[in-house]
Order: structure tokens, then sequence, then C-alpha cells
């Protein structure tokens, strides 16, 4: 009896032993259990930090590059690397990011140093960005590829006049990167206006600080921003919205705009606009500075650092002597023709001077005018590789009158002869190429007026007091970088891909 208690005691003692066992088992198996969850837990944070962080050293790039001068920053001076951090509650995580620049050619880019050469324009970048998690213990990795397209300071329109101005008959203005052909008047003493009258289509913005009236078939893809009032007759269209400052919107059938009208005053009629808004306070239109394109010694030493060959006369005859001994085989090189005149000289082209090739970007600078009349062509002759090619351009042709303060801007309309410091083009004046290459970009400045008229075509922008700008006329907008007067202030960008990448 004694012997059956004493194995049942051990036998009681053992399942004991073995329960507790388990227990302590199944403690130590829920304790790492726990410890595990908690360590991937606080992986998981780490690395969601990291990852933010990271892609917060991405959208900074997006930022900085989007607005340089912002950051008191040029081409020559931008940042090629950055840091940062990020807070996430009671965390803090790093990151380092840096940039790649990139020439392009259609669809290829090749790699540049960053900061570019001397007047070089990236056309893409690729952001690095490195976040790293508040332990130090955790890297993670992004990188974006983005397209770049050249914002410049003053330099952003297609037309840009600071008088009252009228566009009639047929005119054409092409985007380069959509609806971005914007025309701006920006008067600095009002009142200023603008009227664009009979089959204009306008593929940009319009920006007016005063009037804006718009009559027979004309066709504005973007929006209308002005201070005065907006008046749309027999068959207007403005594709996006339209806003008067300080005035009042009328649309007459059948006009129309797609997008909202609003206005200081009010808008008539309602059943032609998309949405509308009256007696409203509102911004008026951003308003340019005239460029002042002097061609100073300051001005004339960023065109020698480009590369540029300043050949310098004092009459016109002399400077077009040099100009028609250009030919299809001179080598491709770099000039600029600076007729520095004691008394103002025009410098004229006409039938019998046939084509003036282009060798390479080629600058016109006179302190009187330059005048081309029937069937004057400029052709360029060679492609220009990479530096140029942001802008889909082979070459450029600048054709200034440089700014001087007091000038008298004469001239007179009827007959027509131009003033003493204007650019005219008329009766078949060709720019070649518009769209084969050798493509040729062209920018007209005047401190007075241009004059374009009688079936013209071209690729660029023009800069003047007055434009007057008539019959048939075509101009696909291309930005064309003035050396000296004008810089790269940021970009547009076209992000192709953000991802992580380790």
């Amino acid at each position: 009896m004694l012997t059956r208690l004493r194995d049942e005691r051990g036998a009681a003692m053992i399942l004991a032993l073995i329960v507790t066992m388990v227990v302590i088992t199944l403690s130590i198996v829920i304790v790492n259990q726990s410890i595990h969850a908690a360590n991937t837990s606080g992986f998981d944070r780490r690395r969601t930090i990291a990852v933010s962080a990271a892609e917060a050293g991405v959208d900074d790039y997006y930022h900085y590059l989007n607005d340089l001068s912002h950051a008191s920053a040029t081409l020559s001076t931008m940042s090629c690397t950055r840091t940062g951090s990020v807070t996430t509650g009671p965390n803090e995580a790093s990151w380092t990011a840096s940039l790649t620049l990139y020439t392009g050619s259609g669809s290829t880019y090749t790699e540049t140093t960053c900061p570019p050469p001397t007047g070089i324009v990236p056309a893409a970048a690729k952001i690095q960005s490195v976040g790293q998690s508040p332990t130090e213990t955790l890297l993670r990795n992004m990188e974006s590829f983005v397209r770049l397209i050249p914002q410049y300071g003053g330099f952003n329109q297609a037309l840009l006049a600071t008088s009252p101005t009228t566009v009639g008959n047929k005119v054409t203005l092409n985007g380069l990167e959509g609806n971005d052909g914007d025309v701006v008047v920006t008067c600095p003493s009002p009142p200023c206006s603008l009227a664009l009258t009979n089959n204009q289509n306008i593929a940009g913005n319009l920006y007016v600080s005063g009037t804006l009236s718009m009559s027979n078939s004309v066709s504005v893809a973007g929006d209308a921003w002005t201070t005065g009032s907006i008046t749309m007759t027999t068959g207007a269209t403005v594709g996006g919205g339209a806003t008067s400052s300080q005035g009042s919107i009328s649309v007459t059938a059948p006009s129309s705009i797609a997008g909202a009208a609003r206005a200081a005053g009010t808008v008539n009629d309602k059943a032609r606009v998309g949405s509308w808004a009256e007696n409203s306070i509102l911004q008026d239109p951003p308003t340019w500075p005239f460029p002042q394109v002097t061609f100073d010694s300051t001005q004339r030493a960023s065109w020698t650092a480009l590369g540029y060959q300043i050949n310098q006369y004092s009459d016109c005859p002399s400077a077009k002597t040099f100009l028609k001994s250009f030919t299809a085989a001179t080598p491709a090189k770099d000039y600029v023709v600076w007729i520095n005149s004691l008394l103002p000289c025009e410098l004229s082209f006409g039938t019998s001077d046939g084509t003036i090739y282009v060798p390479g970007n080629v600058a016109i600078v006179t302190t009187g005018s330059i005048r081309f009349n029937n069937n004057v062509t400029f052709q360029a002759v060679h492609p220009n590789g990479p530096r140029l090619a942001e802008t889909g351009a082979d070459a450029q042709l600048f054709l200034i009158s440089t700014y001087r303060t007091g000038l008298i801007c004469g001239g007179s309309s009827s007959p027509f002869v131009p003033g003493l410091y204007d650019i005219t083009t008329s009766n078949n004046t060709n720019f070649l190429n518009v769209t084969s290459s050798p493509i040729l970009a062209v920018s007209m400045y005047s401190p007075c007026a241009v004059h374009l008229s009688n079936a013209n075509a071209f690729n660029g922008q023009v800069m003047a007091k007055t434009l007057d700008i008539r019959n048939q006329l075509t101009i696909n907008y291309q930005p064309v970088l003035i050396p000296g007067a004008a810089q790269v202030t940021g970009f547009k960008e076209d992000p192709v891909y953000k991802r992580e990448v380790s």
C-alpha cells in the first residue's frame, strides 16, 4: 500500500514537472514572439521613416529646380548635393540628395557636369536621395528622372509689348510645350490694351495690364487675364478661363469661354461661359519688366564667355558685307555683328541679297534699325549639337536694337516708314528652317517697335515696346536666351519616374 502511494506521488510530481516545463516553454515562445513582433514593428517604422526622408530629398530638389532664383542660385552656382531632415512624431530622420544633369537631343540624353558648363542649359536631371532612419541604422534610396524645360527671367513669353498692341489678319502663335505661347502686354503707364482681330490662333495665355478685345474667329487656347474689361464678339473663344481684375466681361454669341469667367464687375452673357463669378475681389495679372539689352561691357563679356566672336562696325554697309560673306560651307562658329554707328543707320536686306547663311549662332546688334523686305532668307547650315537641343533649335539668330533711355521712337503708318530703332520684316521674309534640321530660332528685340507682316514664319520670340503684327504670320514659340540679359531662373519639370530603388 505504501509503495503504491509513493508511486502515485512520484507520477504526480513528474506530471507537474512536465506541465511546468510546457508552461515555461510556451512562455518563452510567447516572449520571443513578442520581442520579434516588437523588433519587426520597429524595423518597419524605421524603414517607413527612412523612405519618407528619401522621398523628401527628391521633393526638395523638385522645388529647388523649379525656382532657382528663390534660392539665389543660377545655373553656374546651382547645388549638386543637398541635405535636410524630416520629423515624424518624436523621431527625426535625415536625407542626402544628389543631382546628375543631362543634355538632350531628341530622345537621347547625355550626362554632363553639375553645375553645367558655361552656355549649357540641361534638358534633364536624375535625382538620387538617401534617407536615414533616426537610429542611423537603416538607409533607403529614392530616385527620380525629370525632363527640364528652362524658364528665363523676363523672357518666358512668346510676345512681350509695353504699349497698346493690335494683332490682325490670320496670325498664328504656336506653343513649344503645349499651350505656353504666352502674349504679355504690360504698360508702365496705363492705359494699355490688346486687340485681336480676324482669325488669330493663340496656343497660350494672354496677360494684359489693360483691356482686351477679341473679334472675328479669334481662338485662345489658354487663359485670358486682364486688369481692364474683356470684350468678345463674332465667334471669339477662350479655351481656359477669363479674369478681369478691375473690369467686366462681355461675351456675345457665338463667342464663348470654356472655363470660369471672373470679374470685378459683371459677366455678360452667362450662358456663354463655363462658370461665372461677379463683383469679385481679384488679383491683377502678373507683369514683367521690359528687359534691358544694352550690350554694355558686362553684357559683351557674357557673349565672349560663350565663345562668340564680336566683330564691331561703325556703319551698316560694312556689317552687311560681312554677313553676306557667309556661305553654306562656312565652318560652324558663333558671331556678334556689332554696329556701333555714331548716327543710327538702317541695316537692310532685299530681293537682290538672296540667302544669308547662318553658320552658328549669329547676333546682329545695332544702335540703329534692321529691315528685311521682299524675299529675304536666313538659313541655318550646321546642326549645333546638344547645346541648344533643349529649345529644339540648332542655331539662333538675334536681331537686337540696343536699349537706351531717352530714345524718341518715330516712324509712320501711312505711308509705312519704320522708326530709327525698329526691326521690320515683310513680304516673304524667311527664317529657315522651321521644322527640318538644322532649325533656326530667332529673337527680335527693340526698345521701340517690331513690325511683322506678310507671310512670314519663324521659331522664336519677340520683345518690343510696340508690337505691330499683321497679315498671315506664324510664330512657333521657342525661348532664345540672350547672353548677359536673361538668366535661367528655374525649370518646368516633367517627371518620367519616381521610385524606391533600394
